[in-house]
């Protein structure tokens, strides 16, 4: 790979400052003299963090791809992958810049895994805690260690949004992230400062128990009723008193079991139209069903998204 082992010191510090003139001209051209220095010395570690200084301080195609050959030579291919992402898309036009990244990246991407961060605003990405990117830009092209991975987003003022991945292996990512919402600031009202009318789900949860105690008592009555009818059959004088008592009994049985629906159907009202789920319940989605399950039996069924 010619454009990676061909360690070349003709870039004068003067190459450098002339690019731009943003930053701190001076210091920075005494870090890439000092990237020099380390890379003929094979201080490859201290080579490229002296270029990545130099470029952040007067970005420039020169110190961004020494940077990379350093980083390689090295050892450090995820790094070196990650410069040369940026390489690459900060110099498209450049013939060796281009040549530099394409001889990186396609090694980089059979172990690692790429994450594309676009912002709505200016950010910085760190990976566990270890900040990754260049410096604060809108779009962030990194390389990552395959697995699960924790990325925390930063923005103004503090501003902090975090997301965990799981990549494989050459597997490439795109997020897309936004400052933390507007509603987290204190001027603005917050759905918490005004909730939601309607019940508390404390309400449905009591009506439910309620529904559910009448129906183990209407499910033992319907049993005990059972018990005098077969006794009355049974008795062949068909004593006037046996059935005076499972006469009752049935009657028993039928209030209960009405007010078991009773309850259900108001149950199932409360938590539909007037229970407060949360600050926001045009998002719900519920549904339910009261069904029969054998002589006298109901189940009161509710389900949905909360």
């Amino acid at each position: 790979m010619r454009h990676i082992v061909a360690v070349s010191v003709l870039f004068a510090s003067l190459a450098v400052v002339t690019t731009t003139a943003r930053g701190d001209v001076t210091s920075a051209a005494r870090a890439f003299a000092e990237g020099q220095s380390a890379l003929v010395a094979e201080d490859y570690d201290r080579a490229a963090q002296s270029f990545e200084l130099a470029d952040s301080m007067v970005p420039s195609k020169e110190a961004l791809r020494s940077a990379v050959r350093a980083r390689y030579l090295g050892g450090q291919l995820q790094r070196a992958a990650t410069l040369a992402a940026a390489l690459i898309a900060r110099y498209p036009g450049d013939a060796e810049s281009v040549a530099l990244a394409n001889d990186i990246l396609p090694a980089a991407q059979l172990k690692f895994s790429r994450v594309v961060v676009a912002c709505s605003a200016t950010c910085a990405v760190a990976v566990d805690k270890r900040a990754i990117s260049l410096g604060p830009a809108r779009v962030h092209d990194f390389f990552i260690t395959p697995g699960r991975q924790s990325l925390e987003v930063s923005f103004a003022n503090d501003q902090i949004v975090r997301r965990v991945v799981t990549l494989k292996v050459g597997e490439r990512l795109r997020l897309e992230i936004a400052p933390p919402s507007a509603a987290a600031d204190p001027a603005r009202p917050t759905a918490q400062d005004h909730p939601a009318p309607g019940l508390p789900p404390e309400v449905m949860a009591a009506g439910a128990i309620v529904t559910l105690g009448l129906a183990g008592v209407a499910t033992w009555s319907s049993f005990n009723t059972r018990q005098a009818r077969d006794a009355y059959l049974a008795n062949p004088q068909h004593p006037h008193d046996l059935w005076v008592d499972g006469h009752s009994r049935q009657t028993r049985t039928n209030l209960l079991w009405g007010g078991t629906a009773a309850a259900g159907v108001a149950t199932v009202a409360i938590a539909v139209f007037w229970t407060r789920w949360h600050d926001h319940p045009a998002t719900e989605t519920r549904s339910f069903a009261i069904v029969p399950v054998g002589p006298g039996g109901l189940v009161l069924g509710l389900s949905g998204t909360l």
